[in-house]
């Protein structure tokens, strides 16, 4: 079938292999019908692929303190808000439209203590949009006001799972838009009380957004620890948790494996692998090749490298 172009494409993509994947899309693109193509959204995934290219380009690491696999169902019921305050809970029935109950929408609501401010997302009265973000107002009679829709932060694409920090002006969300690298991506925007609008979205960027889902954001008030959740790497109705240090540090080591392929079948893939340094010329390391040509070695980042093979 045509669209095994796209789905090798979008295999490799959420692979963080965006210069494959985008030889994949291209190609799919010279081939499909324009219906298609807009259906699966090729030209949304080809620029994900290049924001992803620039959103890696300078990597840093996060300290992960707990990892949780849980059922899509009820996976924010293991946030622990103890230190943050408010809770999550599914949009209660009064904040759907009938769009959200026709497309049966379950999505999850920060509730917060102290703000008189509620915010969702929703497909609004039209059932031809995607989910935005909106909020309601809390009344001196306890009722919740008309739905406003968030100026500045909803794009073309789904926007979903906002957070409002304690602090009452910087909003956490999740986005399909914007420079997303795949899926929804976290961004960050911060209230201008003066204009009444909101800072350009900033993207979180890897390790906490990846080519997959990553969402629902939740931070404490100094910033330290959040918690986040992320398909990258779960099964199927599985949604993985995360609690994290939200302090960035750089990557010192890098991991590299692979094997070493035999041209021809009397050849041995026993050997070494000498790694220099372009810049001065010394040797980082000297690696051993097993039998059957796998090697592991762990590198400095942030050098130019020059790897000899021998066998």
């Amino acid at each position: 079938p045509k669209e095994i172009k796209f789905y090798m494409g979008k295999a490799l993509h959420i692979n963080y292999r965006f210069d494959e994947a985008l030889v994949y899309y291209n190609d799919y693109k010279k081939t499909a019908s324009s219906s298609m193509q807009k259906k699966l959204q090729v030209d949304r995934e080809i620029r994900a692929c290049v924001n992803g290219k620039r959103l890696l380009s300078n990597l840093t690491d996060l300290v992960v303190l707990s990892k949780k696999t849980l059922n899509e169902s009820d996976y924010f019921r293991s946030y622990d808000l103890k230190t943050i305050g408010g809770k999550l809970l599914v949009k209660p029935e009064d904040f759907k439209t009938g769009t959200d109950k026709k497309k049966k929408d379950n999505s999850v609501v920060y509730l917060a203590k102290m703000n008189d401010k509620v915010y969702y997302s929703s497909y609004g009265p039209d059932r031809e949009n995607g989910r935005d973000i909106y909020y309601r107002t809390k009344q001196a009679n306890g009722q919740f006001g008309e739905a406003v829709k968030v100026k500045g932060i909803n794009t073309e694409f789904d926007e979903d799972y906002p957070f409002l920090h304690p602090n009452g002006t910087t909003l956490y969300f999740s986005s399909k838009g914007h420079n997303s690298m795949g899926g929804y991506d976290i961004f960050k925007s911060n209230y201008i009380e003066q204009t009444d609008s909101w800072t350009a979205p900033v993207n979180m960027e890897f390790p906490i957004n990846s080519p997959d889902d990553d969402f629902l954001f939740v931070t404490d008030s100094l910033e330290k620890t959040a918690y986040f959740s992320t398909g990258r790497q779960s099964l199927p109705g599985k949604i993985d948790v995360l609690k994290v240090n939200t302090e960035r540090k750089p990557i010192d080591i890098l991991a590299m494996k692979g094997t070493i392929l035999k041209e021809s079948a009397d050849q041995s893939t026993a050997g070494k692998i000498t790694v220099k340094n372009v810049a001065d010329g010394s040797t980082i390391g000297v690696y051993e090749c097993e039998a059957n040509g796998d090697y592991k070695m762990e590198l400095p980042n942030g050098a130019k490298l020059l790897f000899t093979v021998e066998t």
